[in-house]
């Protein structure tokens, strides 16, 4: 009976924790994407936003090249984050990812989308390839939020790029919500506190060498399961 008494305790351990609202979107590619300049044939823009996180795509010999990205904001968007990746192969042939707050003045520039450049050069100084890399955003004109730049014959490329968008809850499913904060929950604690006590005087009854009377404590999982599932349910 102790067993079961855990096992019950286990389930409502995780009932009220498991119903959680989601609050951010990844976005893999951008809604309109443009490509300027003379880029490497073998590593062409298109790599750029090809959703390959190991491939990249980077200047012509000699080239200044970028790729313009515009997302359109979702209706529910908060703020968002930029994430890039580069490749580095003075730190031995790596891929790296790395996520960039957006500045307020870049998300307040538009009220419908949000614009980005990644650009790739070929600065080419001691007559080697010498790549660097810089990812923008726009606000009016272009803010630097990231530059990869190393002196020597060191490459910088770019990789690929996506959005995480912060959100608020849709009206629809706050008014969810609502209903499920101010009905739901406030039961739920009562509903642990009488499985405990029936628990208990099963427990009770057990070491009095009497028969517990599971019926009640089955029937209350069986009710605490029930308005789980309608709960969940009613939110998707």
């Amino acid at each position: 009976m102790k067993k079961e008494f855990f096992v019950s305790l286990v389930f409502m351990f995780f009932l009220i924790p498991s119903i959680a609202f989601a609050d951010t979107l990844y976005q893999e590619n951008a809604n309109d994407t443009a490509c300027l300049g003379t880029w490497d044939f073998l590593s062409p823009c298109s790599n750029v936003y090809d959703s390959n996180w190991d491939n990249s795509g980077f200047a012509g010999f000699l080239e200044k090249v970028n790729i313009t990205l515009v997302y359109i904001k979702p209706d529910n968007a908060l703020n968002a984050t930029w994430l890039i990746g580069d490749y580095d192969n003075e730190a031995g042939n790596r891929f790296t990812n790395y996520t960039l707050d957006i500045p307020s003045d870049c998300w307040d520039a538009n009220e419908e989308n949000i614009s980005f450049i990644a650009e790739s050069e070929d600065v080419n100084v001691t007559g080697n390839r010498y790549l660097t890399s810089k990812w923008m955003c726009y606000n009016g004109s272009w803010k630097t939020l990231a530059t990869f730049d190393h002196s020597g014959d060191y490459e910088h490329l770019l990789v690929e790029e996506g959005i995480y968008w912060e959100l608020s809850e849709p009206e629809e499913e706050e008014e969810e919500q609502g209903l499920l904060s101010s009905v739901l929950l406030p039961i739920l604690p009562l509903m642990f506190v009488l499985l405990i006590i029936i628990n208990l005087v099963a427990i009770a009854q057990r070491e009095k060498g009497l028969t517990p009377n599971r019926i009640l404590s089955i029937a209350l999982i069986v009710v605490l399961a029930v308005v789980m599932v309608i709960a969940i349910t009613s939110l998707i």
